[in-house]
């Protein structure tokens, strides 16, 4: 589909390092990524606009999915500054993670933030230049959760989201398996150098 070739340079163009126009039918969801936003429970769980419980669930998600045709997974790649690259010594992802020193970095959280950024400007552009086509019910998603703002305003604020045409669900959110999605698409999220982190984004496309 000449479209998605389109879509795919567009996502190049403005920073992707990769982007692949798949069958929507390829995206695959499962409840159990879900599950992993409140086990152990994440940061954002329930504070943020774009996180559980505060968009749709699964069930709904895949309601909407099966009335799409395409999409485009991109991938988008930074180098990670030195002084936060992990050393041998220091103890697996997982358990830093789980130990919360890991995210605790300023400097590790500030790259973290500024790639997420860069992914929702990516993501915005490549949706809006299909909406643009005639492909009004195209739609983005990033992955993990927002960075627009330093902090969310929270879903019980009633003035809402603060850039609420620009803020994105995760993916994983939506019970999406960005692993098994970007391994069908032909570009897995495996054996990637320590001193690169790599975002992956999806824009659906009827």
């Amino acid at each position: 589909m000449q479209l998605l070739d389109v879509l795919c340079q567009e996502a190049r163009s403005a920073g992707a390092s990769n982007a692949v126009g798949i069958s929507a039918r390829d995206v695959v969801v499962n409840p159990r990524v879900r599950l992993k936003c409140q086990v152990p429970l994440c940061s954002h769980y329930g504070k943020s606009i774009m996180c559980p419980p505060n968009v749709m669930d699964v069930e709904e998600f895949l309601l909407y999915l099966e009335r799409y045709r395409w999409g485009i997974l991109l991938q988008l790649e930074l180098p990670v500054p030195a002084e936060i690259v992990p050393k041998a010594s220091d103890p697996p992802f997982v358990q830093r993670l789980s130990l919360g020193d890991f995210r605790a970095q300023p400097s590790h959280r500030d790259f973290r933030r500024k790639g997420k950024q860069l992914l929702s400007s990516v993501v915005n552009r490549v949706e809006g230049m299909a909406m643009r086509q005639g492909y009004h019910f195209a739609a983005g998603f990033v992955g993990g959760s927002c960075a627009l703002c330093d902090v969310c305003t929270g879903p019980s604020n009633p003035e809402g989201c603060r850039k609420p045409f620009q803020a994105r669900p995760a993916m994983e959110a939506v019970g999406i398996d960005v692993f098994s999605t970007a391994e069908r698409a032909g570009i897995p999220l495996t054996h990637l150098p320590k001193d690169v982190i790599r975002w992956t984004g999806l824009v659906l496309v009827d």
